[in-house]
This record gives C-alpha cells, structure tokens and sequence, in this order.
C-alpha cells in the first residue's frame, strides 16, 4: 500500500553513477608517502589494504570522505590483518591527523577512542559490523548486539561540525579489508541542504555484500527485477523507468495515459505484462489508487479494479491472479481479482491494517504483514484466505514480506519498536531482514536509512541470490 508522503524535492543536480559520493576518496598521508597499498572494488564496494613491501614498516592510513552536520555511518569488517590495527574514526576536517574520536579494532578486541585519545574497550564479540552515528553534539557508536541487532555501546561529545570520516590503519602485517560503507545524512540534519539523493542497491544474501546500481537527486522507489535478470524496473515522479542491473541510464516505460502511478508495481511470472496501481482522476488522492496491467515492454493500459483504493502487491505463479491491498468501509484489507478483472475476493476480515500480500512460488500461501495483535508482523495464509498463521512476532514493525524465487527466503523491512504499527513512513534507519520461508531464526541482512519506498515490492533476482532496494541520505 502506498500511504500519500507528499515529497517535493528541487532536482538541479544530474545523476551520479555507481555512487561516487559513497567512494572514499581522500588518503593521508598519500600513498606514495606510505607503505600501504589500497586498492578498492567498485562493483562491490570493497577496500582493501596491504603493505607495500612486507620487509618495511606500515605506518598509519587514513582514508576518508567529509561529511557536515548531522550523519549514519557504517561499515563492515572484512579480513582483519594479522597483526596491527584497524579502525573506523571521526577527524576535524581541518586537521585529518588529530582524531576526534572512532572505533579502534586490534585481533577481537574493540575500542572506542574519545576526543582526549583515551582508549576504552568494549566487552563484544561481534565487531564485523561498525556505526558511528552525530546527532546534536555527540557522537554514538553502534555494534551488532545479540540477534544482530544494534546496541550502543558508547559515546562522546563533539561540536565539531565539518569533519572528516574513513578507514584507519596501523601498523598492519598481513591484508585487511572494509565493504559496503555507506554514508547517509538524515532529513533532520540542521546543516543539510534538504537535496535528497536515492540510491537503487543490490544485495547478495550469501556475502551481504551491496552494489549501489544507481544513484540520483530526485525520489525513486520500489524496484522490481526483471525475470530474465537483466533490468530493474522502479517509480518515480509517477512513472516507471528501468536499468540495466550493471548501471547506466534509466529508459521510461510508457504506460499511457497512466502516469500517476504510486510505489506498487510488478511483474508477471513469465515477465510478459506489468501489474500498475495508478491514481485515476486529475488529482493523486488517498482514494482513486487503480490497480491496471499492462505489456511489460509499455503500452495502454488495461484496467482491473473498480473499487478503489487498491494497491497491488502480488501476481499468483500460474499468471492467473492478482493480490492487492483495498480499503472499502475504511478497513484495509487482502483481496484477490481475476487478471482480465471481474469480482474481487476479500481474505482477510481481521481489525486493523492488512497489507503487502506476495504469493509463495509454489502457489501455495499468501504472505503479508498484519498489525491486529497490536504490533505489525508477517503473517501467511492460504490462497483463499484460510489458516491464517501469524510469522513473525518480536518487538519490530516488520512490513512487506517477500518471498524468494527457489522457495527458500523471506526477506522483509523492519521499523524500529516506536514507529506505530501502522504507519510506513519514509526516512527512518530500518532493516533488512531475511528468515526460512517456513519459519525459524530471522537474521540481518543490512541497516540503512529508509523506510517507505525502500522494498514494498517484489525485488527479489530470478535465482534467489540477490534483490534490489532503495535507500536514502539527504
């Protein structure tokens, strides 16, 4: 379902590829004065340090990108040296060789040095992943904590508004390596510019390594992959575009008349036509969200729905039947309909919000996310609506479950405890996780700054490997 966030944002800038604002691209000192080698995967964001000539001293390197204000950086340890140290730290950007504070990691031992230079270690385990988090006048450091959630661990006061944030090494014998850093500035930031820029990614659930595809000023949502695995297909301003899973430039799919289309759109199995939901009338309102179907490749549309409004979500295995989210009688509710349109068939009866339906591949089960226990969770039913069967249940808001291709996997977008269960809001840090399609342990499959826009479709690749998100920085 998509819930009206009326955004408006002044485009002036072109787009970027392959996320150049997320490359970090300043060394100190520079390499010819050190003995450390870089050398960086674009494709998969990857660093990775050695020592120039193994016989000589490492010495220290610093590599970084500067950010103002308020900021969300992460990053993950890859291969930690056999020796030396490594870390993830915060400079003035007046004086990159002063630190102000940062994460410190030598063999299992991690610590947080403050602005004084005093080291204080931190009794955990996990320390692949790393958040050094500005807000006001203090820094807050963030690890993975037990079911690899996020506890904070420290912090340390700094008014420093211009600084410089990267990779630090020391000392190192061996190779050493970071992946996915990501730098993000939330709407709340007092010195931002309000200049949004989105960020299409792809994820690989085996190495969680993330491949930003395409970056752009504007606001785009909701990506879909395409079933021969070439394209991904998104919204924005109304429209739909798709890509080239490797990057390039966004092609518009034409839709016809139907050009106020929201973030709930998808393919059919045999990749042959598109599911639409398109706000009829002069105006995008609350209540004139259409569901139409149309040729994958562009064309006139076809319409489905006559009660509105209804969003669709999911395209039954067999290509015979859509699932979507309507409200009639001010409840929202899961409803199936013929493809060729005709009477609607109500699922779900239950008090409160029922959305996100995404059908099983086996044809199966309809997955959704329910918040008539109080709390929003995934929960699966029948094809027909019965056994309804509540998922998950934790303290998370979790929203829009889908279903991967080789039957395996759900993976799902989860809101922190204090967001109403209800609501999807955009700009929030949120998760990605992943649990057994039949149930059982939920695991983490990244952190990131979004929300509504970020994964209400099915986006998953046609082998199951990977799918594709958005996220989001100001």
């Amino acid at each position: 379902m998509k819930t009206l966030f009326f955004i408006i944002i002044s485009t002036m800038l072109s787009s970027i590829q392959f996320a150049e604002a997320q490359k970090l691209s300043k060394t100190l000192p520079s390499e010819k004065e050190s003995n450390i080698k870089l050398e960086y995967d674009q494709k998969n964001g990857t660093y990775n340090f050695s020592p120039r000539d193994e016989t000589l001293p490492t010495t220290s390197s610093f590599q970084y990108t500067s950010v103002n204000g308020f900021f969300i950086a992460d990053v993950f340890l890859g291969k930690k040296p056999s020796n030396g140290k490594i870390g993830f730290r915060v400079t003035p950007s007046t004086n990159s060789s002063a630190p102000i504070a940062g994460f410190l990691v030598e063999g299992n031992k991690v610590s947080i040095v403050d602005t004084e230079g005093k080291s204080h270690d931190i009794q955990q385990e996990n320390t692949d992943f790393l958040r050094i988090e500005k807000r006001d006048s203090i820094l807050n450091f963030y690890l993975k904590g037990e079911n690899d959630l996020l506890e904070k661990v420290g912090k340390v006061n700094s008014s420093t508004v211009d600084i410089n944030i990267g990779l630090y090494i020391e000392d190192i014998q061996g190779e050493a390596s970071f992946y996915n850093f990501r730098l993000s500035q939330p709407i709340y930031n007092p010195t931002g510019s309000r200049s949004l820029t989105s960020r299409l990614e792809i994820l690989d659930i085996n190495t969680l390594r993330r491949n930003i595809v395409y970056e752009n000023f504007q606001h785009f949502e909701a990506p879909n992959w395409s079933r021969d695995g070439k394209t991904l297909i998104f919204n924005q301003e109304g429209r739909l575009y798709k890509i080239p899973i490797n990057g390039g430039k966004p092609k518009l799919i034409k839709t016809g008349d139907a050009q106020k289309l929201n973030n709930d759109h998808g393919l059919s199995p045999d990749g042959k036509m598109l599911a639409i939901s398109h706000h009829d009338g002069e105006f995008r309102t609350a209540d004139n969200s259409t569901v139409y179907v149309l040729p994958s490749k562009g064309g006139r549309p076809k319409k489905v729905t006559t009660n509105n409004p209804s969003y669709w979500h999911g395209w039954s295995p067999d290509g015979k039947t859509l699932a979507y989210v309507g409200r009639r009688n001010g409840q929202y509710d899961i409803y199936t309909i013929p493809v060729e349109g005709g009477e609607e068939t109500r699922l779900t009866t239950a008090e409160g919000l029922d959305d996100g339906p995404d059908y099983s591949p086996d044809g199966k089960y309809i997955f959704f996310n329910s918040d008539r226990t109080g709390s929003m969770d995934i929960w699966r039913m029948d094809t027909d609506g019965q056994n309804q069967t509540q998922i998950t249940d934790d303290p998370f808001q979790n929203w829009f479950p889908h279903p991967s291709p080789d039957g395996k996997w759900i993976v799902f977008l989860s809101y922190p405890p204090e967001v109403g269960a209800g609501l999807h809001p955009p700009n929030l840090k949120v998760m990605l996780r992943m649990m057994p399609l039949e149930g059982g342990p939920i695991k983490v499959l990244a952190y990131l700054y979004g929300g509504q826009g970020t994964i209400n479709v099915p986006s998953w690749s046609p082998d199951g490997q990977k799918f594709a998100f958005v996220s989001y920085s100001y």
